[in-house]
């Protein structure tokens, strides 16, 4: 997407209407594009916006068995247009996804299978994978703030999940929530791409005298079938792959669920947040100074930021974030097709049961597994 510094030549982000309810702005974004938005900040200690986790893979894990489905999906071809196909492809979509279902999302499922049945993967080069090495801790420090208790707390109460019952922590990075409910009484697995990350996480487990188990591995791969009493994936770790990927990896949670088990899925809320873009950031490190681009593609609902880090020696290192933004229909829709039904929205910790549509900054699904 353009952009430049005098806001000519931007493509348009968002519409919307005055107070009027005429859409002038939006016919003055158009035409003259939007400003680039620009913040500067000092992070301290007690900074509560912890570094970004990112999903696991386990080295060891076959895709789980789809066997019905493959036998289903053999039976008809795309070049086959006979009754006989064209039924036995009808019959396998009112299977896989419920009535008024998005057609979008109906063929993601498709995918999803065809992703999850072919175990192909070329993305041994993806930005997720080397993202979050030993270098994020230099740009903000992982600390157990006040904030992260209240969301620790927030997570609890939400999936109510008695003392001792079992959660399952996907996307964990350094076991910022993770090790805080461990603390709290669950017996806990967190699950993260990020070697460093996991190290940092048992690390503090261990300090703290925690019996938290952490384990690496990719979330499209994990194998747990109704093993969990909760499942949680926040810090915005839902999103980084394709969108027939992303649709898998939310299978294998769902799959991971006991039968009335709950899923907490926080997100950066997309309606919100492409307000704040184009926009540069920036702030001072651990020996470096940070900075970060972010732009916003509309047709994809893809987040792009670039990640500039800048050391005192001199050495320069670039990061680009790609990540899928969803709006809470999205995700509703999303929960539905792998047999999740949504029991509450929220905007944040501190807003239980209460979402503000483009007010909220995050977006949270807590969703059920039939019994």
């Amino acid at each position: 997407m353009s952009e430049n510094l005098n806001g000519q030549g931007a493509s348009l982000l968002t519409m919307g209407a005055d107070e009027s309810g005429f859409p002038l702005a939006a016919i003055f974004r158009t035409i003259h594009g939007r400003r680039l938005r620009t913040s500067v900040t000092i992070v301290s200690e007690d900074d509560t916006d912890p570094p970004s986790s990112v999903p696991p893979q386990f080295e060891s894990v076959s895709p789980e068995d789809i066997e019905e489905v493959s036998a289903d999906t053999a039976s008809f071809s795309s070049t086959d247009t006979s009754e006989q196909a064209v039924h036995g492809a009808v019959e396998l979509l009112r299977r896989l996804a419920p009535s008024g279902s998005d057609p979008r999302l109906v063929a993601d499922v498709l995918r999803a299978f065809a992703v999850e049945e072919s175990g192909d993967r070329e993305d041994s080069e993806a930005w997720y994978r080397h993202a979050f090495g030993a270098e994020v801790f230099l740009t903000r420090p992982p600390t157990l703030s006040e904030a992260t208790r209240t969301e620790a707390d927030f997570i609890k109460s939400t999936l109510g999940v008695a003392s001792g019952g079992r959660l399952l922590d996907v996307g964990c990075g350094y076991g910022r929530l993770t090790n805080h409910l461990a603390a709290a009484g669950l017996d806990v697995v967190g699950v993260d791409l990020s070697e460093d990350m996991l190290k940092k996480a048992q690390a503090l487990a261990k300090r703290q005298g925690l019996s938290a188990e952490y384990v690496w591995g990719d979330m499209r791969d994990l194998a747990y079938d109704d093993e969990f009493d909760a499942v949680i994936c926040t810090d915005s770790t839902f999103g980084y792959f394709s969108d027939s990927d992303n649709l898998v990896s939310l299978r294998k949670m769902a799959r991971a669920l006991k039968p009335n088990g709950r899923l907490v899925l926080d997100v950066a809320n997309r309606d919100m947040a492409i307000h704040d873009v184009p926009g540069r950031s920036w702030w001072e490190g651990d020996g470096c100074l940070i900075q970060e681009d972010s732009d916003f593609d509309i047709a994809s609902s893809r987040l792009r930021i670039k990640r500039l880090l800048v050391f005192s020696d001199g050495r320069q290192t670039e990061t680009i974030l790609n990540m899928r933004l969803y709006s809470a229909h999205e995700l509703i829709s999303m929960c539905e097709l792998v047999g999740l039904q949504m029991v509450e929205l929220s905007g944040s910790a501190h807003s239980k049961g209460a979402f503000f549509c483009e007010s909220s900054r995050r977006l949270v699904v807590t969703a059920r597994k039939a019994a």
